[in-house]
């Protein structure tokens, strides 16, 4: 029974690499695709920023920053004081 275990797992090894190690004798021909351009790939992202980011200013302040660099997506944050 040993000998056919060992026998058994040495075939299944040798099929083992011999299929990993598989490789086509014909080169496959490269096929030239675009590097995907960054308006397209990026063309429904939408960039935010947390108020975190400004969490040494006040919350008013903070957002005429966040305007300023012109991005539309805010999030809040508790605990960032309200008033100047």
């Amino acid at each position: 029974m040993k000998i056919k275990l060992s026998l058994f797992a040495g075939v299944f090894a040798l099929f083992s690499f011999v299929a990993c190690n598989n490789q086509s004798s014909q080169k496959e021909e490269a096929v030239a695709t675009p590097v995907a351009d960054s308006a397209y790939v990026t063309a429904n992202w939408k960039l935010g920023v947390q108020l975190w980011t400004f969490r040494l200013f006040s919350q008013e302040v903070a957002l005429a920053k966040v305007d300023s660099a012109g991005i539309k997506y805010v999030e809040a944050f508790l605990g960032q004081p309200v008033d100047n």
